[in-house]
Formats: structure tokens, sequence, C-alpha cells
């Protein structure tokens, strides 16, 4: 390829030099630059299906890693090798706690220096051929969990990092020699760096399906063939029915959702027949036991067999799976080489390979074969899988079930018309999609135009750059970000008179508002605005429960609905509880309606929130269970009589603390503590909280332990800090024994 690329590269635009370049640094057999020497074995397939795209090239990757480094340089120099530090450990896999152990023992910290465990996650960078490209790429790497991710350079190359700070994880474990820890709490942050590990696997798998979907590769590079109506093992009924792909199973009917990628443009949808019906050539799909179906998918996954244009779809325990054309070539070849055994009694229908160590082999085989043909240009080469390397999973679907491999788009006899045809749904325009089209229409509306008096179409584009992506829908009010629409120019009377009723329309709401920063008043009170539409009272339920108040003077965050859902699921049955910043009502009604509270006090200092509460009492009849209490809570909490103590108050609670320890019983009981925690200061804060607790107590001259029993993560509240609920138990110490008598 070297030749070719020096020959060719003056017909290039830089884009296509750099990624050329770049393509065949790759594709050497010598160590690149990185310190492991070579790609990542779980980011080939992510890598080589980036690098299949015309628009996008990878530049640098770390799918992850759980390690040990040694630092032997000044403070601020951790990752500086230089300086006489190193990896003690370092691992691109779940890591093993005997192998952590191992890399501190006393031999290994010999040398001093501060020692420290890491997880580093996923991350990404690509060049891009556009700023669109660009953009939209950050869009789906944040979609996909990665929230840091953001466009690096805009200028000469239009870079991208895709990445996520908040899984990462940083812990000093030993210092000149010496271990701060023992070794069990070790293992502890071993399972909590591989826990991390997962939840990283899990969003680079989301990353994949989403470029996938969304950025298909174009048809010239794949290779469509047709190999018949229907591959089975027994005689199979396909009809014609009125909804879009579905296809007839002697025990049940299964539907294949459409999804067309919104980057699709009208030449790729007449391409694939006009007016919605798809490419008949490759509309295959297989059809396994849901069982198998994780299995199954994961080695379509590693396989690139997966046909990203259509969803799996699932009915009478069956999922089937849409997939390429040269899947079904080569599974195909495999029902027909078949001879219709059942598997041996011991194959492991979960167990996608046929060896226990034959999963990495089979899927590196066919990663580098991947990376083989994208680096050449010829993505062919996919097709290149053999029977033989067939994993066990899809082996085993195939065995169990006769009817496994279908082409939707043969032309079975009976079929209306003489053919059978998939029906491919144009893409449908997500909200955001359909708010900015909107906007954007208005924008060059002659008419507005002429209003104005100004060429509103030429700085269309930094306008829309304002239009927002998300919002919030509470009851038939949608809360627009204060982010969105902030340029004068849309207080216009003559803008606002054509915009918010446009908005409204497309968002399907009565009123339209948008956020304002909180008031600093200390009530924390909302200064929403109202953009469209009349009362900014609004009533929203949420898990049985309903909250009605006005958007205009009162907070309500759908953000915090995981924590409303677990104080609704706690065993309150008989209990009383104390709430110390009670709101609306927003933990205090769940605790009544679900959880059972025998009776709550709910402390609040905001006119309008006690408004809501007394209102949403009575809608939710637990008005007789509950006193409001209008004032500081320092002066008219209740003493000594709480089972439980709710704090719910950010970015902190401190100074109720020491109001919840004096409102629980003398024998003790629980508290919840909201506060805003920094991610990568998690661990020293329980420590210090729960110390802050047990010090106040023994100030009560409360003979309580006071431990920490759960952490609770809610919500992101802003980058790298984390709205948390702590679970504090207040119990009573254990009696000494008597003295034996002498």
């Amino acid at each position: 390829m070297g030749s070719e690329f020096v020959r060719s590269s003056k017909l290039l635009s830089p884009f296509d030099q750099k990624k050329g370049a770049m393509l065949e640094e790759l594709a050497r057999p010598t160590p690149d630059n990185s310190p492991k020497g070579s790609l990542d074995a779980p980011l080939v397939p992510l890598v080589g299906m980036i690098n299949l795209h015309p628009n996008y090239c990878t530049t640098s990757s770390c799918s992850g890693r759980v390690s040990v480094f040694l630092n032997m340089g000044s403070e601020g120099d951790r990752t500086k090798k230089g300086q006489g530090g190193g990896w003690l450990y370092c691992s691109h896999e779940l890591a093993r706690p005997e192998d952590v152990e191992a890399a501190v023992a006393p031999e290994k910290l010999a040398r001093g220096g501060q020692v420290t465990l890491l997880f580093e996650p996923f991350i990404l960078s690509l060049e891009c051929r556009t700023l669109d490209d660009a953009t939209l790429l950050n869009a789906a790497a944040q979609e996909a969990g990665f929230r840091e991710s953001g466009l690096t350079s805009v200028t000469k190359r239009m870079m991208v990092s895709v990445r996520s700070y908040a899984l990462r994880m940083e812990v000093p474990i030993a210092m000149d020699g010496k271990l701060l820890i023992d070794l069990p709490y070790l293992r502890t942050l071993v399972s909590m760096a591989n826990d991390k590990f997962k939840k990283n696997s899990a969003r680079i798998d989301r990353f994949y399906d989403l470029f996938a979907l969304r950025f298909p590769i174009p048809a010239a590079l794949s290779s469509p063939v047709s190999d018949g109506a229907v591959l089975e093992r027994q005689d199979t009924t396909i009809t014609s029915t009125d909804s879009p792909s579905t296809f007839h199973l002697p025990d049940g009917t299964v539907e294949l959702a459409s999804d067309q990628s919104p980057c699709s443009t009208s030449a790729e949808q007449k391409s694939n027949g006009g007016g919605g019906t798809a490419n008949k050539e490759d509309q295959w799909v297989l059809i396994v036991e849901q069982s198998k179906a994780k299995a199954c998918k994961d080695a379509l996954k590693d396989l690139l067999w997966l046909d990203f244009r259509h969803k799996p779809s699932s009915e009478n325990n069956k999922i089937a799976f849409p997939i390429t054309a040269n899947a079904a070539k080569t599974l195909n070849s495999f029902l027909q080489n078949s001879d219709g055994d059942e598997p041996a009694p011991d194959a492991n229908p979960d167990e996608p390979t046929d060896a226990p160590n034959s999963k990495t082999l089979i899927s590196v085989n066919k990663r580098r074969k991947f990376a083989r043909s994208q680096r050449a240009g010829r993505a062919s080469a996919l097709a290149a899988t053999t029977v033989g390397e067939i994993p066990q999973c899809l082996r085993l679907a195939m065995s169990a079930y006769p009817h496994v491999l279908i082409n939707l788009a043969a032309a079975p006899a009976g079929a209306q018309d003489g053919q059978l045809q998939l029906q491919q749904n144009n893409h449908k325009l997500s909200p955001a999609e359909l708010l900015l089209a909107a906007v954007r229409e208005m924008l060059t509306d002659s008419s507005l135009e002429e209003a104005l008096s100004l060429q509103t179409r030429t700085f269309a584009d930094d306008l829309l750059a304002e239009v927002p992506e998300k919002w919030e829908r509470l009851g038939t009010a949608v809360l627009l970000p204060e982010q969105s629409f902030t340029s004068a120019f849309w207080e216009l009377p003559e803008v606002g008179h054509l915009l918010w009723p446009r908005v409204a329309a497309v968002l399907k709401t009565e009123t339209v508002a948008k956020q304002s920063e909180i008031s600093p008043n200390g009530i924390r009170e909302s200064q929403a605005k109202i953009l469209w539409g009349g009362s900014g009272f609004v009533t929203q339920l949420e898990n049985g429960v309903s909250y009605s108040f006005d958007i205009t003077k009162c907070m309500f965050s759908s953000g915090n609905g995981t924590e409303k859902a677990r104080m609704a699921s706690l065993d309150c049955l008989g209990e009383t509880v104390v709430d110390l910043y009670c709101g609306i009502g927003y933990y205090t009604l769940p605790i009544l309606v679900k959880a059972g509270a025998k009776h709550v006090y709910a402390c609040d200092w905001n006119p309008e929130a006690l408004k809501a509460i007394r209102y949403n009492l009575v809608a939710n009849n637990v008005a007789d269970r509950c006193t409001v209490l209008e004032g500081d809570n320092r002066e008219l909490a209740p003493k000594w009589v709480a089972d439980r103590v709710l704090l719910g108050l950010i970015p902190t609670s401190e100074p109720g603390w020491p109001v919840a320890l004096m409102a629980l019983k003398p024998e003790g009981g629980m508290l919840h503590v909201h506060a805003n925690v920094a991610s990568n200061e998690i661990e020293p804060f329980k420590l210090a909280i729960v110390t802050r607790f047990q010090v106040m107590a023994n100030d009560l001259l409360r003979n309580w332990t006071v431990e920490l029993k759960h952490a609770e993560r809610v919500k992101w509240y802003s980058p790298h800090i984390r709205h948390y609920v702590f679970d504090i138990s207040c119990t009573p110490r254990a009696r000494a024994p008597p003295p034996p008598p002498p």
C-alpha cells in the first residue's frame, strides 16, 4: 500500500493524506509509539469500523486499564517515568486481586516513592473530515455516556476526543515503602476498579452500536449477496402483511423494526428502493432462542455481522437479529453442510466459543482480519470468515431451532404481487431535530426578514446553535434550559410572536418556560420565565405520586426521580419521619404514599413550597399523617421523636446535621444525608461524614455507633460533581458486661 499511497497522495485531500498515512502506520507489524506497543484488542472492532468510514480516522486510543503506578518524581509528576517511576502492574482486562497484591509486595515497594492504584477509562482521539462530522460524532459519544467528550481542535484539523473522567479512580496505597491500607481494603479497591472497568466496557459497546447505527459505511464498501429465499431445515411460511418487515413462523410472528440512520442522504434512501423500500439483497435475519440471544449478539458483533440499519425484534421467546449478506452466506454454508445433529450433551449454550480459551483467539483473529481489510481498503475481506470460525453459540442456536435464517426480501410463493418487500420507514426525526427544523424554517421566512428589515438567514447558523437538544417536561409544560435561546434576538416581539407558538407545537405542550438561575435568597426559589401559554401551575406524576406546583416559583428536578423511587421502596411502616427540607414534598410524599410511614414532620421556610406541599398532601390523601412546620428547622424541628430523618438539601445539608441527630429517638435511627461531592473525593468524604456525625453524637451524650450503610449516586450536578445520598445509621453501643464477682 505504501508506494500506491505515495503515488496517489497528491490527488487526495489533506484529510485523506493524513488518514492514509495513519492507516499505513497501523498496518505495520512493528510496535507503535504507545507504552503497550499495539492497539488494545477490545478496541479493534471499534477502531476498524471507524477507520472504514470515509469521514473519520482514529489517531490514538486506550480501552481502559487498571494499574499500579510508582512515582519517584516530585508531586504532580505522577506519570513521568523519566523521574524513576513506572508501572508495577497494568491490565487492560479485569484485574485479579492477587496480581495487584503481588505488585505491592514489600520487595516491590523497597524503592520508596508513592504508589497509586488507578483505573483510567477509555479514551479515543479522532480526526474528522469536516466540522459537521466532528459535531455529530461528539454528540454520539456523549449519548453513549462519554460526557466529557469534546472538540479539541477546529482550526487546521477537526479533532474529537471521546472520554469520560467520571469513571476515573486514583487512590494512593503506599508511601515510602509502606502500605497505607491493609490487604482486605486493597481487594475492595480492586473490586471498585473492576466495577468501573465493566461500566467503561458497557459504554464502549454503546458507542460502537451508536456509531454503526448513525454513521453507516457507504454501500460501495459492502458486498451484498443473495443465496435464496429461506435457509432452513424444514418448510417455513413467509407471508406479506400490512405492517412493515413482518414474517411468520410456525409459532408466531416477528416484526423487524427498521431504523433508518439520521445521517442517511436522500440518495442513499433512493438506492434503497425509493419510498422507503429497503435494498432487497441484504434483508436477512437470524432467529435464535431468547436464552441464547446475549451470547449470539456478542458473537455477531465481534464478527461484524450485525446489520445496524434495523433493530432486533422479539416474539414468543425468539429474537430476530438483522445480519449482513456476508453473514448469511457463511451461515448458509454451515446449514447446508451440517447434518443437523444435536450438540454434545456437555456443550454450554451460553459459551460463545468451542473451547475455554478460544473466544479470544476467534475474536482477535477476526479483528485482525478486519483491520487488514480496512487498511487495504478491501471491505470484501470481511466475507472471509469460514464455517469453521463460526462460534459455538451460533452453532448451538442454529441447531436448536429449525427456522433460523430468513431472507425477508425473497419472493415466496403466494406473496402479494409475486414478491415480499421489507418496508423500511424513513427516518423519524427526533423532537430535537424537529425543533431545529422548525426554528430554521422560521429564520429563513421572508416575512420575518421583511418585518425586521434583516437578512436573518445570513446569521442563522449562529442562532441555530442556541436551539436546545434537551429540555425538561413537567406536566403540561416544557422547561427549556437556561443556556438556550440566549441572544437578544429571540426577545424581539416580532420573533417571539413566531417562535414560541412553533416551539409549543413541535414539543406538543401547553406552556413553554425557560429555566433561570436559582434565587440566591436562601430558599432556592425557581425564577423560570413563562415564554408561551398561561399559568405555570403544573401536575407531575412520578411513581404513583402526584406533585403539583408552580414552575416559576418552586424547584423540581426530574433527575432526582431514582431517589424518590428509592424512598418509596423503603419499609417505613409504623415509623415517625422528620423531613428537614421538604420543599413541595419531594421525599415526604413517597415516604407517606408508598413507604407507609406512620407520620412525617415536614419542615421548610419557602412559603411557595409550603403552599404546594399542603396542596399535594390533600391530593394524595395523606394530609392526616403529616405535620407541616413553617420556618427555620433549627428552631421548629421536633426532638427525640424520629426513626428516620431526611436531609434533602444540596449542595450541602450540613447546617441541619446537628438538628437531625437531635430529632432521632434516644435509641437512634437512620439519616439520609444529601450532598454534592467531587467525583475524585468520594472516599475521603465518606470517612469524614461518618467521623463528623460520630463526634456530634458524642457531644450530645448519645452512646451511639455511627456507620455508613450505603452511598447512593443520584445524578451529576455539574462536571465532576455528583449528587450523593449517604444512608447513615445511629445504633446504641452494646453495654459492657458487668465485672465478674470477686
